[in-house]
């Protein structure tokens, strides 16, 4: 069975368009839970000087990454015990 095609989007619009010096979100939101107790949580603030450095959000992913393992690091959590992770953009 074949998929339908999708509607196209109007000109100018969808992925690839745009600014992409676009920082995206300007904070990092991270919490350990252990069931449904929260263990830990902290919002990390991003300066603005700080992301100007990367052309897009994808180039980000190093920066966010090393954040979010600093976070765990320093709490103690072991990657390997690590059952689930969610992950949100937009």
């Amino acid at each position: 069975m074949s998929r339908p095609h999708p509607t196209p989007l109007p000109k100018g619009e969808g992925l690839g368009t745009g600014d992409r010096r676009q920082s995206g979100s300007t904070s990092t939101k991270l919490a350990v839970y252990r069931g449904e107790d929260c263990l830990a949580s902290e919002t990390i603030n991003h300066k603005k000087e700080e992301l100007s450095k990367y052309a897009c959000v994808a180039d980000q992913y190093a920066f966010r990454r090393d954040e979010v393992l600093k976070f765990l690091a320093t709490r103690g959590v072991n990657l390997d015990e690590v059952a689930a992770w969610r992950v949100a953009g937009g």
